[in-house]
């Protein structure tokens, strides 16, 4: 275990998680004196512990799952900057209009951000690089998940 050549403790084999039964079928598979490497995994994963892979030196590690909110984007729903006479709403972008139905204490409420056509709301700007990028850097890989479905782009390394 610790390169010695010697073989471990029993104790030293048992913290390792490394048991009687697993200790005794390596000797079925295997003559006295082989060299193994044994690693313990939690999850697959592309590491390969025979060519250990190393990130260059510039590698920096990819943005946040969630990319956050960019606060000029989202309008301020206290400051709608409704216009005095008419139905305009500046920061959302948004026309409005009350109209009242005769005989009746109701009023439609028409606004034009609850319309199918309307994307605004849809729309996620996602950052795939920070000003500046590392040398080896060779692309810009994106996924995103909705709804179930997801969607993949593969980006030129720029800023």
């Amino acid at each position: 275990m610790d390169g010695s050549g010697q073989a471990a403790a029993a104790g030293t084999l048992s913290a390792l998680g490394i048991s009687e039964a697993e200790r005794a079928q390596l000797a079925t598979l295997y003559p006295v004196g082989k060299s193994l490497w044994r690693v313990p995994i939690t999850h697959f994963t592309p590491w390969d512990y025979n060519w250990p892979y190393v990130p260059p030196d510039d590698a920096e590690p990819p943005p946040p799952d969630k990319p956050e909110t960019d606060e000029e984007d989202q309008p301020d729903p206290e400051d709608s900057n409704q216009c005095p006479g008419c139905s305009i709403e500046a920061q959302s972008q948004t026309l409005g209009e009350d109209i009242p139905l005769t005989g009746t204490p109701f009023r439609l409420h028409y606004r034009s951000d609850r319309v199918p056509g309307r994307k605004t709301a849809q729309t996620l700007k996602i950052p795939l690089s920070g000003a500046s990028v590392p040398f080896s850097l060779e692309h810009i890989l994106l996924e995103v998940e909705i709804a179930g479905r997801q969607f993949t782009g593969v980006f030129p390394p720029q800023p």
